[in-house]
């Protein structure tokens, strides 16, 4: 498991380098936007579940400056939660899938080997 902090400073650029990331959360919404764009390769799918398009369907986009730079800033979380009267739990768990970052897979598996040798999630061993 890895936190992942909406609020923090993301690193990197959208796909055609122009535009910079405001917070995590501009840059994970941002990243599944690209994905789901019909010519990207690989191509995603996700599944026909009228919660999750809600969610997705509700989360809006500026361009803001940053320093010099211009970013992108995603609609604040409350107005989302205004607009639908629930949380988008389901869209932010989709778009938390695209979070730059993280660890890579191996270093996943060595922390899970590491749980396995150390009993640490068996709490009965304890």
């Amino acid at each position: 498991v890895f936190p992942v902090v909406g609020g923090a400073s993301a690193p990197g650029q959208d796909k055609s380098g122009k535009l910079f990331f405001r917070n995590q959360r501009a840059q994970m919404y941002w990243s599944l936007r690209e994905a789901l764009d019909p010519t990207a390769v690989p191509q995603i799918a996700l599944p026909p579940d009228p919660e999750l398009f809600s969610d997705l369907a509700a989360v809006r986009y500026k361009v803001v400056t940053m320093g010099k730079q211009a970013a992108l800033l995603m609609r604040s979380k409350d107005e989302i939660r205004e607009e639908l009267g629930r949380s988008p739990d389901k869209g932010d768990a989709v778009a938390q899938t695209f979070v730059n970052g993280l660890p890579p897979a191996g270093l996943v598996q060595e922390a899970a080997a590491f749980k396995r040798r150390t009993r640490i999630n068996d709490w009965r061993a304890r």
